[in-house]
């Protein structure tokens, strides 16, 4: 009998302050489209997601860094760090990225 494997991709998350300059340890979320959390992690961040489905990354504030925007201009800003739905692309093929780079100020 043949395993069928679902395609997935990468989704990574990362964050920089308002120069480009890299920044760590922002604890970041990956949760279903209705959002169920499946996964945590402190940035930079790598989840392995399935093609063709949808999920929310979300990523807090913390200390002096407060979210401003994500670098794509997409997703919502709240008081308390960002929101980002990420629509997976359907693909046949695994082994694609998508990247997310969240951006802070202090």
């Amino acid at each position: 009998m043949a395993v069928y494997e679902c395609p997935s991709a990468t989704l990574t998350v990362s964050a920089t302050s308002l120069d480009g300059a890299p920044l760590g340890g922002l604890y970041t979320t990956l949760s279903l489209s209705d959002g169920v959390p499946i996964q945590a992690c402190f940035s930079i961040c790598s989840f392995t997601v399935d093609a063709g489905q949808a999920y929310i990354v979300t990523i807090a504030n913390y200390g002096g860094e407060s979210f401003t925007e994500w670098g794509n201009r997409a997703g919502i800003a709240y008081s308390w760090g960002g929101s980002h739905f990420v629509s997976v692309p359907s693909a046949s093929e695994a082994n694609f990225t998508i990247s997310l780079v969240a951006v802070y100020s202090p």
